[in-house]
């Protein structure tokens, strides 16, 4: 599913960030710290709702050890979620005494007052067409010395909702699993493990085996090295591919993630068999670059560039008054347009990376869109009802 429209590489991907600092000095530091703090507020039907929030790289499922982070809110209903990963992340919610719900596909910093809706939508069970196990798998993870591997992501292909951590142990269990499920263990600094669901064991035993980290070195604009950049490993384009009934069929495409160190350099695992893959780089203030890689072999360099700023504007088609309040997202292939139906259950589907919300004279204003691209996507009901356009800014309000 690739086409014009790609959304990995420097030009597409190119900066749909906000504004910050490039963190050169101590001010400029804690101003880019805050900027990857993630806040919001969650609500259910009776308005706001104490609940547990996770934010990750697109891919991963919500109880994912080292690449998500989680908080849980106030009385109020808010939350806030420090060095939440940068570009496009999913945002997950868990009610007090329920489970993960999908909440939000979004580029983070972007929309920064997020709200978050933690009734649950459409019907659980992705495997296959549906199908609900009543066993439960458990079993252990261990390395290459039969050491135990603790915070492990466990979880059933093809359902989010069933990832869990291995414990300090290593131990770990899955309720609602069917003999002959697929299982897939990740963990940082190792491969991905995949097998299948024995129900007639005790305990499965499953080993993993290290892999080779791949050394990827940030620099910024004026080419020195950009401490607490986030830097991913994989094709995002892949991820955003795996809609409607590709999805049925895992297990799907992911991320893997780290921050820069003062150095300007991540060291990260790909745990994909395939070591073929895409560094990409990201960081407040700045466009991201990306560029084919072959992971563990040999130090990787992006250099970003400062971004280049445009604003949205949403207009109803049928008199072209402004559209205050909704979000924007970017449009990608694989989701077949707005008016698409989806082989997804309502409550595994996606939908387009949100990039801002309109104000009250339907404008957002964006750190920077390719040239390529003229408009952006309407993200919810009024999406076959309204137009947004693209306007550079600094150049007569046009393109």
């Amino acid at each position: 599913m690739r086409g014009a429209f790609r959304f990995v590489g420097p030009a597409v991907l190119a900066g749909v960030v906000a504004a910050g600092s490039v963190m050169q000095s101590r001010a400029g530091a804690e101003a880019a710290e805050d900027a990857t703090t993630l806040r919001g507020v969650v609500t259910d039907a009776d308005g706001a709702a104490r609940a547990e929030v996770a934010a990750g790289i697109i891919g991963w499922a919500p109880a994912a050890g080292d690449h998500v982070v989680t908080a849980t809110t106030d009385a109020d209903g808010r939350f806030s979620l420090p060095r939440a990963p940068l570009g496009p992340i999913d945002v997950w919610v868990r009610p007090t005494g329920g489970a993960w719900v999908f909440s939000t596909r979004m580029w983070h910093p972007g929309v920064n007052d997020l709200a978050v809706d933690a009734r649950p939508k459409g019907r659980g069970g992705m495997r296959g067409f549906g199908a609900e196990g009543g066993g439960t798998v458990t079993g252990v993870v261990t390395d290459g010395q039969g050491k135990p591997v603790a915070r492990a992501a466990a979880g059933l292909r093809g359902d989010d909702s069933t990832w869990v951590l291995t414990n300090a142990k290593g131990e770990f269990a899955i309720a609602g699993a069917e003999d002959d499920d697929g299982i897939v263990v990740r963990a940082n600094g190792f491969r991905d493990f995949v097998g299948r669901v024995k129900l007639d064991k005790k305990r499965m035993s499953l080993k993993l085996e290290a892999a080779e980290p791949t050394l990827v070195h940030v620099d910024d604009a004026s080419g020195k090295p950009l401490a607490g950049a986030w830097v991913t490993l994989g094709d995002p384009d892949a991820v955003l591919s795996t809609t409607g009934f590709s999805a049925l069929f895992p297990p799907r495409p992911r991320l893997v993630g780290g921050w820069t160190d003062e150095k300007g350099v991540a060291r990260i695992a790909w745990g994909d068999p395939d070591d073929a893959t895409v560094a990409t780089a990201y960081a407040t203030g700045c466009a991201p670059a990306s560029k084919k890689v072959t992971a563990g072999k040999g130090p990787v360099r992006l250099q970003l560039a400062a971004p280049r700023p445009a604003v949205a504007v949403c207009t109803m088609k049928s008199d072209g008054s402004p559209v205050a309040g909704v979000l924007l997202g970017l449009p990608h292939e694989s989701d077949g347009g707005p008016d698409a139906i989806s082989a997804l259950a309502e409550d595994a589907e996606r939908g387009p990376i949100v990039v801002g919300r309109t104000d009250e004279h339907g404008r957002c204003a964006l750190s920077h869109l390719p040239p390529g691209v003229e408009t952006l996507r309407v993200v919810g009901e009024l999406k076959l009802h309204a137009d947004v356009r693209v306007e550079a800014v600094g150049s007569g309000g046009g393109r």
